[in-house]
């Protein structure tokens, strides 16, 4: 995320560990984090989807996320927000292919 907001990602990288998407909630919690101490808006999560166009699913849903996640998150495995995540997956590799 940090390297499409702050401008350093050229936009060819490829889906993988370096520019990945979240995959469970421990990973969204990360993300969720990382914005809020950050404080980033909107249109910094947009760059996000700008660079990497396999996050665009988790960009434009990310209301929806943070929701899900403030509703389970005292529950150790947030299953709505696991199921979620794992639906916007399938449409982050379909995005991934197209890159």
């Amino acid at each position: 995320m940090w390297t499409a907001i702050k401008g350093l990602a050229k936009g060819n990288e490829v889906m993988g560990w370096d520019f990945d998407i979240p995959h469970d909630p421990d990973d969204f919690r990360r993300c969720l984090l990382f914005y809020q101490q950050c404080n980033l808006t909107k249109a910094d999560l947009n760059k996000v989807s700008e660079v990497f166009k396999w996050w665009k699913p988790f960009i434009d849903n990310w209301d929806e996320l943070t929701r899900l996640f403030e509703e389970e998150s005292p529950r150790e495995n947030c299953p709505k927000l696991y199921k979620f995540i794992q639906k916007l997956i399938k449409e982050a590799k379909i995005l991934a292919k197209r890159n």
